[in-house]
């Protein structure tokens, strides 16, 4: 295991610059991460406590990653409900009862739906999805489906500044 891990950091290292940490540092980092969710060290933390404490720890070895979210589907499956997020944009989103249609006319949308990544490189040359008017700082965004028991239950949804800012090495360490 851990050589897998220490050579899907060295590409991703590699791939793009990203990264702000190094290769060791990074597969120490990530590492630690994986011990301590598999430990119980969040396990008696509520839901929203937990999402507030993991999302910057999750989105930390990206430094162009400027805003970082997560969507919980709700009971009847209808809307993505914002639970979590970074800081600044965070608490204006959380305020205003941020929700998307599973299934509707965005990345979070159509990612929660098929329950697979979606990955817009560039919004410049997307005329499907544009970011939210508080993120218009957005030009390439990541949504990772969250799954519990094979079941999408959200999504953690990436924004970076830069074009092209998420690689496939990136899905496969998320």
């Amino acid at each position: 295991m851990a050589n897998w891990l220490r050579s899907l950091v060295s590409n991703r290292v590699k791939q793009t610059p990203a990264l702000v940490v190094s290769q060791d540092n990074a597969l120490q980092y990530l590492i630690a991460l994986g011990e301590a969710i598999s430990s119980g060290v969040f396990a008696r933390l509520e839901t929203n406590r937990f999402l507030d404490q993991i999302l910057p720890v999750i989105a930390r070895p990206f430094s162009s990653v400027y805003h970082a979210q997560v969507f919980l589907i709700t009971p009847d499956g209808q809307k993505a409900v914002l639970r979590a997020g970074t800081p600044p944009l965070a608490g204006t989103l959380l305020a205003q009862d941020h929700a998307l249609d599973v299934g509707g006319l965005s990345a979070v949308g159509r990612c929660t739906l098929t329950g697979q990544h979606v990955l817009i490189a560039d919004y410049t040359h997307e005329a499907n999805y544009q970011p939210h008017p508080s993120l218009a700082e957005t030009r390439s965004q990541l949504v990772m489906p969250l799954r519990a028991d094979q079941v999408v239950i959200g999504a953690l949804d990436l924004h970076n500044k830069q074009p092209n800012g998420f690689s496939e090495s990136d899905i496969i360490l998320l």
